[in-house]
């Protein structure tokens, strides 16, 4: 059998720097990469319309090729390697905490994830917190309010509670329903019935 080619299949892409050519390594017109080829995965799209989830290009001109390379694995999307470069997270990472990193977990950072899973401040009387009100506190950081009562941080526990100590978390605990003072958990721990 005899297979023929023209003359085009046989030159290797031009390079044009007024058309956009995807493939040429040279990102002209409405290209939104070009890495000098037309394979998909690498970063550039095999059509060169888009940069590809998950990577960041960067370089390319009517002159020069684009250099695709991963985005943080905390990142879906970025504009840049580093972790602080995300502009959307990765499904393992759930939480945008401005100004682009992406985080499993805002309450470490003294920060609550709001319902657009973005981290919020706490207020400031909270350590940590669930969300934004100063009755959604995990934790407490000032001295003169340094437990946490239902959420709120307080200067001692209300009668009918106790401190229970879990690491440099103070909360105040209801009494056993038999006492209504008590110093621990159980009704053989009541001060007064």
């Amino acid at each position: 059998e005899i297979y023929t080619l023209s003359l085009h299949d046989a030159l290797p892409i031009s390079q044009d720097t007024c058309t956009a050519v995807c493939g040429d390594g040279k990102r002209v017109g409405n290209e939104a990469c070009d890495d000098g080829n037309t394979v998909s995965l690498d970063g550039c799209a095999g059509d060169c319309a888009t940069i590809e989830d998950g990577f960041t290009c960067s370089g390319g001109s009517g002159n020069t090729s684009d250099t695709c390379v991963p985005c943080h694995q905390t990142c879906a999307t970025c504009t840049g390697p580093a972790a602080t470069e995300c502009v959307a997270c990765a499904s393992t990472h759930p939480f945008f905490d401005a100004p682009g990193s992406c985080v499993d977990d805002c309450t470490p950072l003294g920060k609550y994830g709001n319902p657009s899973s973005v981290c919020d401040v706490c207020d400031a009387s909270c350590g940590t917190c669930s969300g934004p009100t100063s009755s959604e506190c995990l934790t407490c950081t000032n001295a003169a309010t340094p437990f946490v009562s239902s959420g709120t941080c307080v200067a001692e526990c209300p009668v009918g509670t106790y401190v229970e100590t879990s690491g440099t978390t103070a909360t105040c605990v209801s009494c056993h329903s038999s006492c209504s003072e008590c110093s621990a958990a159980g009704s053989m721990a009541c001060l007064s019935c």
